[in-house]
């Protein structure tokens, strides 16, 4: 015979009701409200013409045609919006922020670049799965500030550190200390070429310019020497490499899961919620990002404790001694190393690539 449930248990069981009913409203609410905004962007662009791109009417939609070319976006993109000055993309069908709009009509890129550069913004960390993991990596810093009137604060922020980069990429800054380095490592790397050249061997160029630019940034931007181009090894390089490539490799195939795990009610829900964090903990990949992150973080807070305590900083020529020198008072270690950290990964990629 079975016995009657005491208060206690009844008062549990109706708490733990509740909390599912109303966890089953916010993911109702949240799929209702992303295809209504899906709907409406639909709209807006129905007489933007489609990229060229597989699974167009599938439920991933152009996911499953970025998976498989990941080892070469740029020539996918290129591919699928060839002869089109403007051109869009939809993801997942049950998810608004997977709507991409391609443009390369010089006319469009200018129009969002500069003209009404104060009207577009950058993506928050509740519309894209990348930005949580990429503020993970390289902090607050200006790839992730958003400017204009879509930032919280008006793009204060990021104007203070543009305004503050501004001070530092000078012309006269390029011709001391960045132009001697570079010319000096050039001559590394000439140096380096000169026997493969003569006896007519293969050479991996791309892995050569990446340590070129590693060990002409270490310099440049911390006044540390590295010599990554003679296989010496370098804690800060290898740590920022193995972050930038685990990040990518977890991202690129998590993409879809992120999404869908996004729509759980709080705490579970959200591209950092509880969900996602359990996600990452299970994927390998991500392990490995996060352990290159912290002793990223180590060296980088490392350098920077470094640079401050310098008797000789004013005589410094390092980018980290010249954003130490012009930065207010109030600017914490945390923070220069971020504004240092933003600026390796805009420089070294593009100029090794």
């Amino acid at each position: 015979m079975a016995l009657p449930l005491s208060k206690p248990s009844l008062g549990l069981n109706a708490c733990v009701g509740l909390c599912v009913a109303a966890g089953c409203l916010h993911t109702t609410w949240k799929l209702i409200y992303a295809q209504l905004r899906r709907r409406r962007m639909k709209k807006i662009m129905e007489d933007v013409p489609w990229a060229r791109y597989d699974g167009r009417d599938g439920f991933a939609g152009f996911l499953g045609d970025l998976k498989k070319n990941k080892r070469r976006l740029n020539d996918w993109l290129h591919e699928v919006s060839l002869d089109l000055p403007v051109s869009k993309m939809f993801g997942l069908k049950i998810d608004f922020r997977q709507t991409w709009l391609l443009i390369r009509d010089p006319a469009g890129v200018k129009h969002i670049l500069k003209d009404s550069f104060a009207t577009y913004t950058k993506v928050d960390s509740s519309s894209s799965p990348l930005v949580p993991i990429l503020r993970r990596f390289v902090g607050d810093g200006i790839f992730l500030l958003r400017h204009g009137v879509g930032a919280p604060d008006g793009g204060s922020a990021w104007q203070r550190q543009r305004k503050l980069a501004s001070l530092i990429f000078t012309k006269a800054n390029f011709q001391s200390n960045m132009g001697e380095v570079f010319e000096e490592k050039a001559q590394r790397l000439c140096a380096l070429l000169a026997e493969p050249a003569r006896e007519g061997r293969l050479v991996d160029m791309q892995k050569l310019f990446f340590s070129f630019t590693m060990d002409s940034i270490m310099q440049i931007f911390f006044g540390e020497a590295a010599n990554t181009l003679g296989g010496e090894g370098c804690v800060y390089s290898d740590a920022f490499d193995a972050a930038h490539r685990s990040m990518m490799e977890y991202v690129r195939p998590s993409t879809a899961a992120l999404i869908l795990l996004s729509y759980l009610p709080w705490p579970l829900g959200g591209f950092d919620g509880l969900a996602a964090k359990l996600h990452g903990a299970l994927s390998p990949d991500y392990r490995s990002f996060n352990r290159a992150v912290r002793t990223l973080d180590r060296e980088s807070m490392r350098l920077v404790k470094k640079c401050l305590a310098d008797p000789a900083l004013s005589e410094r020529k390092d980018l980290l001694a010249l954003f130490a020198q012009a930065a207010d008072k109030d600017f914490t270690p945390k923070y220069l190393k971020d504004m240092v950290l933003q600026s390796v990964l805009a420089g070294r990629d593009t100029t090794a690539c």
